[in-house]
Order: C-alpha cells, then sequence, then structure tokens
C-alpha cells in the first residue's frame, strides 16, 4: 500500500497493490485482468446516535485501469464486499479487545 493522505482520526486513502516478495508490484496471481492498482478512501464517521459508534465507508476503485480490468473490478464487487466485511469485523474485535482487555 501506498499511502495518499491520512487524517486522524477520520480518514485513509490509499493505493492498493500486489507484490512479490521484493516488494516489486505485480499482476494478480488469481486473475490477469485485475486492475494492477486500486484506490482505496475509507472514512469513520463517529455518531452519538449510535452509542457513540463509528460508521466505516469504503470506497475502492481502480486506477489507470483498462476497459477489461475496470469490467474485471466491477465483477469482483460482491467478493470484495465480503473481503472488506470480514476486515471490518477484525478490526471491531480488535477495537473492543483495546476498550475491554480483560475479556
Amino acid at each position: 500500500m501506498v499511502f495518499r493522505e491520512i487524517s486522524t482520526p477520520d480518514l485513509l486513502v490509499f493505493v492498493s497493490t500486489f507484490a512479490d516478495a521484493e516488494g516489486n508490484v505485480i499482476s494478480n496471481p488469481w486473475s490477469a485482468e485485475w486492475p494492477l492498482e486500486t484506490l482505496s478512501k475509507v472514512t469513520f464517521v463517529q455518531h452519538a446516535w449510535i452509542g457513540g459508534g463509528t460508521v466505516v465507508t469504503v470506497e475502492w476503485l481502480p486506477i489507470n485501469a483498462s476497459a477489461i480490468e475496470r469490467a474485471t473490478f466491477e465483477a469482483g464487487r460482491t467478493s470484495m464486499n465480503q473481503g472488506w466485511g470480514g476486515t471490518t469485523e477484525q478490526l471491531a474485535q480488535h477495537l473492543s479487545w483495546i476498550k475491554n482487555p480483560e475479556v
């Protein structure tokens, strides 16, 4: 990942790529038609009306991508939702542990 913007505590913007062991950018090992780079924007908005909870919004787009790569990315949105969902569940568990480490 290459971070483009970090605004504590409410914003992360970064470019994601696949990489080899030396950190060189490589194509997706499962799909040659996947975009080489994707741009993620993750926002965190705290809301008093949900018990002080935080709403996390993820926007994810291909960048510098061909038409085929963009179409492949769009076709994969369902699996991306599952991946991001699992990631946010892990984040929630981690934050819960930080708040109450005895549990």
